[in-house]
């Protein structure tokens, strides 16, 4: 037995929880648990898209750059600098 003389009382340390108690805690928990998951995935795939926005606009960025580089000293491409 438990020590409550209830087969469907749970007993631990000083709390004493029923058995459909004890359930919810542990569906609840798991739900949580579920919870936090897709927030860490939905964190990671923000992050990823972020990262890949970065990217393109780093090299759109470079781009423009040579573009402008070129347009400001005509004799560098005829120098093969």
């Amino acid at each position: 037995m438990n020590g409550t003389g209830d087969p469907f009382v749970t007993t631990t340390g000083d709390i004493t929880v029923s058995y459909v108690e004890e359930q919810l805690l542990r569906e609840r928990t798991a739900e949580a648990h579920r919870h936090a998951v897709r927030l860490r995935t939905l964190r990671a795939l923000r992050a990823r898209r972020r990262a890949e926005v970065a990217a393109r606009r780093a090299l759109v960025l470079a781009v423009r750059a040579e573009r402008a580089e070129a347009l400001a000293d005509p004799d560098r491409e005829l120098l093969g600098v």
